[in-house]
């Protein structure tokens, strides 16, 4: 039995978001024109969807990573020879610094604030019934948060 479109499109925006593939290249792969992946493409805005997946904490914790690596290896002879500049030095902490605040995640403030401008909106927007649903959902949210942030303090 042939694919779905529905099956070719969800394979298409997979390949399109977690892959560096062409239009060209995933029309090939899924069997469609490539105008075909370009409208799927435009209509569910897949490159913001791309872009997003590129900037996610883990990513730029990893570029951080390797700047602080391309920076010790910078100043790897001269610190051996002459001591580490500060310069280099407070480099070198901001960016160990940064990386520890990313790994931590977002604080706690921001995921709150974030609920009650969603909570507000879901009010104004939809009846009772899933107002208060959503709201019900909310604290268990919240739990799982605070035990994910613990477990990150204790590493």
């Amino acid at each position: 039995m042939g694919r779905t479109k529905t099956d070719a499109q969800a394979t298409a925006f997979e390949l399109y978001v977690h892959t560096e593939k062409t239009q060209k290249e995933i029309a090939v792969l899924v069997g469609v024109a490539e105008k075909t992946i370009g409208t799927w493409s435009a209509a569910g805005q897949w490159e913001s969807v791309r872009l997003a997946k590129r900037t996610t904490t883990h990513a730029i914790v990893a570029q951080l990573e390797d700047i602080l690596k391309n920076q010790l290896a910078k100043t790897a002879d001269k610190a051996a020879k002459e001591g580490l500049a500060k310069a280099d030095a407070d480099i070198i902490t901001q960016l160990t610094n940064s990386i520890d605040q990313m790994r931590q995640g977002v604080p706690i403030r921001y995921i709150v604030q974030v609920l009650e401008e969603f909570t507000d909106y879901i009010r104004s927007n939809c009846d009772k019934r899933i107002t208060e649903e959503v709201i019900g959902q909310q604290t268990g949210f919240l739990a799982r948060i605070k035990d994910r942030l613990n477990n990150v303090s204790k590493r």
